[in-house]
């Protein structure tokens, strides 16, 4: 029954706080408002590199230091983008490529993955926030068929609001069905 609203501030700048509940009823609360700092790849510009040169490898990551990077309701990749989330970045292999964070998981986590090198000017190039049964439901799984020495940015973020946590992402290539396995 409580809320978590991370974001990054301004130096003199004011901030009002607007209380309220989901249902609309009323009632007591306490505020608390504390300063942190971000984990290194909160923004996209300070993506952390991931390696899978070979079959597979795993990196645990956090968004519970972590802001939002996209204004809440401007933008949509695979979920809505208005959740805390941090980047990394996968290099095209010409397989298929899939991200997961279905180990070690303890929130509703989603995945974003886009295209381009300038933070600036990515574009969405898949997402998916609906958890995967392959793993029980305990996480999401993105693939998409790779280019050759192309860099990615992989957005792990909230599937919901107030989703924040810890994970364990999982990347590996695979050998896409060339026949019908992506449009």
């Amino acid at each position: 029954n409580s809320a978590t609203v991370n974001w990054e501030t301004e130096e003199g700048e004011e901030y009002f706080i607007l209380v309220g509940s989901r249902d609309g009823s009323g009632g007591e609360f306490v505020l608390s408002v504390s300063e942190f700092t971000p984990t290194e790849n909160d923004q996209c510009p300070n993506a952390i590199p991931f390696d899978i040169s070979e079959t597979a490898a795993v990196i645990t990551g956090s968004t519970e230091d972590a802001t939002n990077d996209y204004a809440f309701g401007s933008g949509y990749c695979g979920a809505p983008l208005d959740t805390a989330g941090v980047w990394y970045t996968v290099e095209g292999t010409g397989d298929g490529l899939s991200v997961s964070t279905c180990g070690q998981n303890d929130y509703n986590s989603a995945i974003s993955i886009f295209t381009g090198s300038d933070c600036g000017k990515l574009e969405c190039l898949t997402g998916i926030a609906t958890r995967d049964p392959a793993c029980e439901f305990n996480g999401v799984t993105a693939a998409w068929l790779s280019k050759e020495n192309e860099i990615y940015h992989v957005y792990v973020h909230g599937s919901a609001q107030n989703s924040y946590g810890s994970f364990d992402l999982a990347a590996e290539k695979f050998v896409a069905n060339l026949y019908n396995g992506f449009c």
